[in-house]
Parts: C-alpha cells; structure tokens; sequence
C-alpha cells in the first residue's frame, strides 16, 4: 500500500514539474515558431523569386543597371546598418542557435527577431547566395526564449528550462524550414547538443508538433506541398552499382574538407588580416559582386532551392553546372565572412547537389541507367551536408522526409554518409559552426582566459533538479559534476562519483562542480538557478533583473551561506562559501603548449555540452 502510494505521488510530481511544463511551453514556442517561421519562409521564397526577374529585366534592360547597382549599395548600407546595430546578427544564425542551445549566450529576443528577418530579407533581395533555413532555426531558438522569458506566469522555475525551450524552438524551426520533423529533433540532439535525454527529446519533439501541425495547416490554406523538394519515386539502387556510393562518398568527403577548411581561413583573414576593413564595405562589396555574377549568370544567384530542383529536373548540361559549381563554391566562402545576414543549410545542399549533378552524368557516360540520376543528385546532396556539419544522423533521415521517398535512398545514403565522415574525422576536420560559434564565444570575452574553479553546491528540496538524473540537467556551459557527497540512513557523509550520470538528484545532496569558465559568478548564478527553490515572486524579480527581451544585467553573486539544517535538504542557500580557484593567473599567450591544451579542453567541454 505504501509503495502504491509512493508510486502514485512520483507519477503525480513528474506530471506536474516535467510533462505539463514540456507540453505547454512547447505547444506555446511550437505555435509560435510555426506562425512566424512559416511567414518568414513564405516571404523569403518571394523575395529570392522576385530577384531572379529583377536580374533578368536589367539583362533586357542594360541601359538601367547603373540603377541596380545604386539598389544594391542602398540595400548594403541598411545591411550594414542592422549588423552594427544589433549584435546577434554578426555571427552566422545557426552558430548563434547552437550557441544559445549550450548555454555560450543569450537573445536579445526583441531585435533578434526583428533583426534576424529584416536584415534576411535585404540579402534575398539582392540575391546573395543565403538560405531561409538558418535564420529560421534561429528565429525559432529566440521564440522559444521569450516563450521561457514569460514562462514564470506558467512555471515558477522557468529560468531552469530556457536551455530545454529554446532547443524546442531550434527544433521546430529546423522543422518547418525543411518541412522535416524528425530531422528538426535529430539536429538539435546530434549537432547542438551532442546528446541524448529523455527530457530533451521530449521538449524538442513537443515544439515540433505543435510547429508541424502549424505549418501544414497553413500550407494546406495555400496550396503549399509539405515537401521541400518536388520529385517522384525514386529508384532503389542495385547492389551491383554500390561502387558509385564509394566514389560518391570520397568525393563528398574530401570536398567537405576542402570547403570547411577554406571558410575557416577565410574567416581568419578577415578577423586577422583584413580587420581595418570596415564591415560596412565588406558588405557593399558582396551585395556588388553578387550584382555582377547574377547579371552574367542569373541561374548562379539565390539561396539555391530554385537550382537543386533544376538539377533533378535535369535542366542544366555538365558545362553549366560545373562554372555554377565553381561560381557557387566562391560565392558561398565569401558571403558568409562578409558580415551580410542569411543562411547556409540550402547553399551547402546546393552544392551537393550540384556535385551530385555532374557525378551522375559522368557514371552515366560510363553505362550506369539514367534512371539512378536522381538519386545519385540526392545521395550527394545530403552526404555532401552530413560531413560539412559533421551531423551524419540528420543527414540520413533528411533526405527521406524531403523527398518522401522512406526506402529507396535510406541505406545507399547511409553508406557514403559514413564515408565521408570518417574522412573529415580522419582529416580533423571541425565542423562548420563549430568554429564560427567559438570565435564569437571568445569575442565575447576578449582579452580575457577560462579559468578552472571549483565549487559546491547543495540541493535544495523542490528545485528544478530535484528527483531528475544527472545526465538529464543541462548544466552551465563548461560545469561538470565531479564528486557527490550524500548522508546515508546512519546520518554519514558518503562521498561517490558518478561518472554514467545515471544518479537521482536528491534535496540535501550536495554536488562538486569543476568550471571551466570566463566568469566565475555567471556560472554559479546559472547553477542557482537549477538548485535553488524559487517561489514565484523571486522568480519574477529574477526575470526583471534579466529585462524584457533577454538582456541579461549582471548581479553580485551570493557569498553568504547559511548552514544546512541536515539530510532533509532544507537550506537556506544554495551555495557553500567555499570556492577554490584553480588557476587565477593569466595563461602566457606565447606558450604554445597551453594554448593548445586550453583549444582541447574547450572542444570536449562543447563536446559534453
């Protein structure tokens, strides 16, 4: 009866802390997400359709194209305008997405979201060569932090679940970018967070639902398909013919390779070399060359959905893709690192696809069928994205839910996927984002170095991570639970690890936490907010100290603690007055060998995060 009882109170308690805050914050930021990324996308597409005609009058019309150029110049300044003004849209959007989902910053929501579409909508009028998809993952990670930052009204412990909303809303903006639901959960899981929990597969799932239900309804008022690309059945390559998977895969993987290393040396030399550069004309620059390239060849020009669907539809010869290869490999290196707003997911799938267009002509000219021509285009595609993000799992199940083709590419994708990725792992190839976001990360914190410290922490009875498991908390970027110090039924002090983050949460526990940080009193104020038991008014207040729209005003951080009352967890203060600073001097910046064990430590850190 007891244990019935006890059982029965659990299920109430998780129903209560964990399923209806999931289900409303994630119906709340899904909607949202879904409203807005939805219009967004819609007006992107118009936009980058309206272009392409611009560009073809002024052809017809030469007399004229000093006015284009004058356009482009205006629509440059205003870029250049928003990128001084609001900082959020100096870094690439998906890096500011996963950057936000790791706890390495934060939204300014307000001019993120205005910022993010308005400064979007300038690059596809110009035709530069950026994607709708990026900027809508991130307007759906900024939606769901202000749907955290007016959570308090919901759950008084929102601050604890804004990490969990805004992947909700990456989610469901990856979603409805692609029309790919169980790509938008397996993206933030493999590339954001490199992890998998219960509570974050259910809050992401949760957003993308209501998300999905969103979009489609909307699609369906408009006659809109759910499918990103337009295409039929495809057909199921032969095992006889699987030695075009093994070239596709090589080639995908070297090109990987080759593209990410270029665009990180481009983005050095801009920070390094070309710094005294002003952005503004960086930016003017780009909106002139692309005025240049989409006058000459207009077919080259645009986010790229217009020419991946070509491509399939075999509307271009091997000459034409192979200067549109050329062409949009440039463009795609230099845009990005010019300070212009946009994305890149639909770029980068442009030129697998392009790759993919000149590979199946040239295994046709050798005796393969012509009827494998589609797939092979969509085989190299998503091959070609898997290993520049280094998200092999979404890559795979991407190409499905585009295409709604559920069994005739599924296994040949992933086998070159694979390849591929073991050549970039084996080349030490980092990720596309990865390097733009710890840039930015650093930027952040210029002229300063991450320090080691640690500190202890004791549970409080009714917090946020009361009763969850370790590996289930999204801690503060760069904390890690190294000791456990429990009391055991004779009142003794039991010091464990637990290294599987299998471990119940219990209140009275107390938790040794090792940071690896910027800003000691940042961490600790983030590990408060999972430890303590907020009633509602402080919750409230701690937001208004937070401020509308996200912008975080620092506090002085608590340092008198009073003493625990004892097993039962009841304290009155989360955080004991010892701390110990492991390292407080300055790192050499001449040291090699510190530099490069400070740039290990910072990759397995993001790697645990």
């Amino acid at each position: 009866m007891t244990k019935n009882k006890s059982s029965e109170k659990f299920m109430i308690g998780y129903i209560r802390t964990t399923l209806l805050p999931i289900l409303v914050f994630g119906g709340v930021s899904g909607v949202l997400s879904g409203l807005v990324v939805w219009g967004f996308k819609w007006c992107a597409s118009y936009l980058e359709n309206e272009s392409v005609q611009i560009y073809k009058w002024f052809r017809l019309n030469p007399t004229f194209i000093p006015l284009l150029f004058a356009g482009l110049i205006v629509l440059a300044l205003l870029s250049a305008i928003m990128n001084k003004a609001i900082p959020e849209l100096r870094t690439n959007s998906i890096a500011n997405a996963e950057g936000a989902m790791r706890g390495m910053k934060r939204y300014n929501w307000v001019r993120t979201i205005f910022g993010t579409m308005a400064s979007s909508f300038l690059s596809y009028t110009g035709g530069l060569t950026f994607g709708a998809e990026g900027p809508s993952i991130q307007l759906g990670s900024t939606i769901g932090q202000a749907t955290n930052d007016f959570g308090h009204f919901i759950e008084k412990g929102s601050p604890a679940w804004e990490r969990y909303n805004v992947t909700g809303g990456a989610a469901a903006g990856f979603a409805v970018a692609f029309g790919a639901p169980l790509s938008g959960i397996l993206y933030t899981l493999e590339e954001a967070h490199k992890r998998l929990s219960p509570m974050l597969l259910m809050t992401a799932a949760s957003s993308v639902f209501f998300a999905t239900i969103v979009s489609q309804s909307l699609g369906d008022l408009v006659g809109q398909s759910d499918y990103f690309l337009q295409i039929g059945t495809l057909t199921l390559m032969p095992y006889k013919n699987y030695w075009t998977l093994l070239l596709i895969g090589i080639a995908c993987g070297c090109l990987a390779a080759l593209f990410n290393t270029l665009f990180a040396k481009t983005g050095e030399l801009v920070r390094e070399k070309l710094i005294k550069i002003p952005t503004w004309l960086r930016i003017v620059f780009i909106f002139l060359l692309t005025g240049v390239v989409g006058l000459v060849f207009v077919d080259a020009i645009g986010g790229g959905h217009r020419i991946i669907q070509g491509i399939l539809n075999l509307d271009f010869t091997w000459q034409v893709l192979l200067v549109m290869f050329f062409v949009r490999f440039a463009l795609l290196i230099i845009t990005p690192n010019s300070g212009a707003m946009g994305g890149m997911f639909v770029p980068v799938l442009t030129i697998g696809a392009l790759v993919g267009g000149l590979l199946g002509k040239a295994f046709i000219a050798m005796g393969l069928s012509s009827e494998f021509y589609q797939t092979i285009v969509l085989i190299t595609m998503t091959t070609f994205m898997g290993a520049t993000m280094r998200a092999p799992l979404t890559a795979i199940v991407l190409v499905v839910e585009m295409t709604n083709n559920y069994f005739s590419s599924f296994l040949s994708t992933g086998i070159t996927v694979m390849i591929a990725y073991l050549i970039v792992e084996a080349l030490r190839i980092e990720p596309l984002y990865e390097k733009a976001l710890m840039d930015s990360f650093k930027n952040a914190y210029k002229g300063k170095h991450r320090k080691v410290y640690e500190f202890s922490v004791v549970v409080e009875k009714g917090s946020f991570v009361e009763g969850r498991s370790v590996k289930d908390i999204l801690w503060p970027y760069g904390c890690t639970i190294v000791n456990v110090i429990k009391v055991d039924d004779e009142g003794n002090k039991v010091d464990t690890t637990d290294k599987a983050g299998d471990r119940v949460i219990r209140a009275g526990q107390t938790y040794t936490v090792k940071a690896f940080v910027y800003d000691e009193l940042k961490a600790i104020e983030e590990m408060e907010y999972l430890t303590k038991n907020y009633s509602v008014r402080e919750t409230t207040e701690l937001l208004k100290r937070k401020g509308f729209g996200g912008i975080l005003l620092r506090r002085k951080a608590k340092t008198n603690k009073k003493e625990s009352d004892g097993a039962n967890g009841a304290v009155d203060s989360a955080f004991d007055v010892e701390r110990k600073n492991f390292e407080t001097q300055e790192m050499p910046a001449d040291n090699k060998e510190i530099r490069e064990q400070v740039d290990n430590d910072e990759k397995v850190d993001s790697d645990k995060q």
